[in-house]
Order: structure tokens, then C-alpha cells, then sequence
């Protein structure tokens, strides 16, 4: 048959690598349980219906459908947030909120050839649901940065705006103008933006606004946004700002603020968001390693008025951006083990064993091959080979030469 490979836009993850992946995991989903966040476990394949085109998760062109033999579409879940809106409304009630979950678990997506990206994705993330406050937005983004902090990442942004703000203020503009504005805008296409705000020759208060849509800065942006939506009497406007700042202001109250920075246009490819919206970004890769928002009226579709906010970190970007930076963890680091009395090995490997080491014993190696595979194998720490005829004492002292020889090591 030759050689086998995966499917293309899939791949393993081998030992030290799958390791890591599962290292930073662990940091991450231990920052989700400091915050309350506990987890819960949705099967890979779903209902085609819990993914309607209407609920605004991704096309259904990209996703992957099959049919099961009773007839039923079904799909290999493109994103965990339609299914953790599932379990809410399936499973809680009124009493049970505010809820915080946590999922973990591959996605996949039916990503172009030319654009390089995989199609399977190590995702984890959040769900606060019943819960519309400042305080749980805060929350999110809180957890977002102390999860980057939790793996190791000491530069990175999380890039903040809102989903409906660009629309809001283009409301303001006739129908037709619209289109061009909001593309230019989210291109942040300045000399475009300036031809076509001329043509339509706004007044002064709302070309400013718009022109604040296509910046990207600190929380000065904010607040010219908020004082110029006041001036103008722009209600709707000027409270999305007015959020905005407020929780810029519990974050920068817990030591987060050095890692903002807001994209007042910034687009999602998710449409189910409502409110704020944030992606996290760092060297090493040109997709976000998180991304994140608020989504008020997605469980209105699965039957239940509630509102709620997330955030879901993409596993293999990650791990990507942390090996071009060269931060990521050290994996697993193990014992090797050999010598030339079978007996002796097999009750040094579990005295090592007892003592909390991982062992790989090697049984039926010359010295030199062992030697050799012990320095070019990246996960072996020490290899050790035992042989009576150099230390006759080893037979009864052996609990005590091991714990020696892990001491120098």
C-alpha cells in the first residue's frame, strides 16, 4: 500500500509536540477552574440544524456534513459555542444561572487548499451564560489574558471593539452608502474612507466617529468616540462606548491594561456576536490564537431569552506562534534504563517508578547503542546503565545508588 498520510488540511502531533499541546491545555483549562468555570463534554458530531446559516455560525460550505444511516443530516462541529448553547438550553434553567462552562475538543472546517490553514482545530474555551454586565465582559477578557500569561506569552495584545458599532453609525448614513463605508472601513483603506465622506459631506461630529471606526489604538479611541457620540446625541453610540470604557476600567484595575489595544472596526467571521468583541494576537503566526465576544440572541434560537459571553483559544495557532518564539515547554523528560542482568533492570525501573520517575526500559541493548540513543532522544534526561560487574554492591544497595545517581543528575 506505501506509505499512509492523513487527509490533506489534518496532521499528527508526535510525542514531544502532542505533549506540549496537551501542557498548555493543562495551564490554561487550570486559569478556567480558578475562575469557576467548569467543564462539560459535547459529542463531535452534531445536528446539521444546531449550525443554521441563520444562527450566524460559519457557511455551510465550510463545514463538513454527512448523512447517518437513519437518514439524519448531521455535522463534524465547526465551533464549540452553538454547541455549548445546545447544552445550556437542553439542561439549565433559570436557577442554574449564571453558568460557567467550559469546553475543550477538536472543530473542523472546510478550509480552502490555497489558503494553507488545517481543518482540524484543538480548540478550548468559556461560556458565562445568564450573565449581561460589564463585570462578565471584563471577566472574559480577564481570563483571555491570564490564559496567554498562564502558557508562557509575555507579548501579545488583545485587540478589543464591538460588533455592532460600525453598524450603528453607518445607520446614519443613506442605505446606499453604506456597503462602501463599512468596506472601507474594516480595510482601513484611509484615503477611500476620506474621498467617500467627502462625497457624502456628513457633519463634522459623525465623519469624526467613522474615522474612529478605522483606527486602531489605545483607550483614548474610546473615549473621542464616546465624547463625540454625546455631543451628537447619539444614545445608542455613545453607550457601546460608555461599556467599552467601563471595562477597560476593571482591567486596568486588576494590571491588564498594558495588553490592550482597541480595533474600534474590528470584523468577525462569527456573526452571532452582539456586544464586545476581542481577538488575541502575538508574533509567530497571522491568525489570532484566541478570539472571543459577547452573543446575547444566539440561545434566543435554541428557546431560552439568555444572555451570555465566551472565549475560545485555537490550540494549534498557538502552540505554532510559541514554537517560532521559541517559549514553548519543555516536554516530558524520562529515565532510560538498560544493563546486563535482566532481574536487576526490571526492579530498578520500579523503585524509579515509586519514586515519581517515568521510566523507558530498554531491555536487550549493547552499551553503545543505548549510550547513543540516550543523548539524540530529546525526552530522556539521564540514561543509566546498570551493571553489576562494574559495582559489585549495586545487587544490595540499589534503592540507594539510584537515589544517588538522581541526585547528581
Amino acid at each position: 500500500m506505501g506509505e499512509m498520510y492523513t487527509p490533506y488540511g489534518f496532521r499528527d502531533r508526535l510525542f514531544q509536540e502532542a505533549a506540549r499541546q496537551q501542557e498548555l491545555l493543562e495551564r490554561i483549562q487550570k486559569i478556567f477552574r480558578r475562575y469557576g468555570y467548569l467543564e462539560v463534554k459535547t459529542p463531535t458530531a452534531e445536528y446539521l440544524k444546531v449550525y443554521d446559516e441563520e444562527r450566524g455560525s460559519i457557511a455551510p460550505a465550510d463545514m463538513y456534513k454527512f448523512v447517518d444511516r437513519d437518514g439524519e443530516l448531521l455535522v463534524l462541529r465547526p465551533d464549540l459555542t452553538p454547541a455549548a448553547a445546545r447544552v445550556a438550553t437542553t439542561y439549565l434553567t433559570e436557577e442554574d444561572l449564571p453558568c460557567r462552562i467550559s469546553m475543550t475538543g477538536s472543530t473542523f472546517r472546510y478550509n480552502s487548499r490555497y489558503s494553507a490553514k488545517e481543518r482540524e482545530l484543538a480548540q478550548t474555551g468559556i461560556e458565562l451564560i445568564g450573565e449581561d454586565s460589564v463585570l462578565a465582559d471584563a471577566e472574559a477578557a480577564e481570563i483571555a489574558i491570564q490564559a496567554l500569561r498562564a502558557v508562557g506569552l509575555s507579548e501579545f495584545k488583545i485587540a478589543i471593539g464591538h460588533a455592532r458599532l460600525v453598524e450603528r453609525i453607518l445607520e446614519r448614513f443613506p442605505e446606499k452608502a453604506r456597503p462602501e463605508l463599512r468596506e472601507c472601513v474594516v480595510s482601513k483603506n484611509f484615503p477611500a474612507l476620506y474621498q467617500k465622506l467627502a462625497e457624502g459631506e456628513p457633519e463634522a461630529g459623525l465623519r469624526e466617529l467613522v474615522e474612529l471606526t478605522a483606527r486602531t489604538g489605545g483607550i483614548e479611541l474610546v473615549s473621542q468616540g464616546y465624547e463625540c457620540s454625546r455631543r451628537l446625541g447619539q444614545t445608542q453610540i455613545s453607550d457601546i462606548f460608555e461599556r467599552l470604557l467601563e471595562v477597560h476600567r476593571r482591567l486596568e484595575e486588576a494590571g491588564m491594561a498594558e495588553e490592550l489595544v482597541y480595533d474600534l472596526g474590528m470584523t468577525v467571521d462569527l456573526h452571532y456576536y452582539t456586544g464586545i468583541v476581542f481577538q488575541g494576537y502575538t508574533d509567530g503566526t497571522g491568525d489570532c490564537v484566541l478570539d472571543g465576544g459577547r452573543y446575547d440572541d444566539l440561545l434566543c434560537q435554541f428557546s431560552r431569552d439568555w444572555p451570555a459571553v465566551g472565549l475560545g483559544i485555537n490550540m494549534n495557532s498557538l502552540l505554532s506562534a510559541m514554537g517560532r518564539q521559541g517559549i514553548l515547554p519543555e516536554g516530558p523528560k524520562q529515565v532510560y534504563l538498560a544493563g546486563t542482568g535482566e532481574d536487576l533492570t526490571l526492579k530498578a525501573a520500579r523503585i524509579l517508578r515509586e519514586q515519581g520517575e517515568d521510566v523507558v526500559l530498554l531491555q536487550g541493548k549493547d552499551r553503545e547503542s543505548f549510550e547513543a540513543l540516550s543523548r539524540n532522544r530529546e525526552s530522556c534526561r539521564l540514561g543509566l546503565w546498570l551493571d553489576p560487574s562494574e559495582d559489585p554492591e549495586l545487587g544490595s544497595c540499589l534503592e540507594e545508588r539510584l537515589k544517588e545517581v538522581l541526585k547528581d543528575a
